[in-house]
């Protein structure tokens, strides 16, 4: 008797392995970081700060319903 070697119980296992195994190498991707390239001092951008002078604000006419 000659066995099957891609019966459903097998294809599935590798499909299964195999996104498993590209999850782990997304996953291991977008945990990546630019702080290794980062010398001595430099920081990453954290973003930039508004200051908001309320005294210099436009004032706008309120809407009516």
């Amino acid at each position: 008797m000659i066995r099957c070697v891609y019966d459903d119980n097998n294809i599935r296992m590798r499909t299964f392995y195999n996104i498993l195994i590209l999850a782990a190498i997304i996953l291991t991707a977008a945990s990546c970081t630019g702080l290794k390239a980062l010398k001595e001092g430099q920081v990453l951008y954290t973003g930039a700060t508004v200051k908001i002078n309320p005294d210099s604000a436009k004032k706008f006419p309120a809407k009516k319903h």
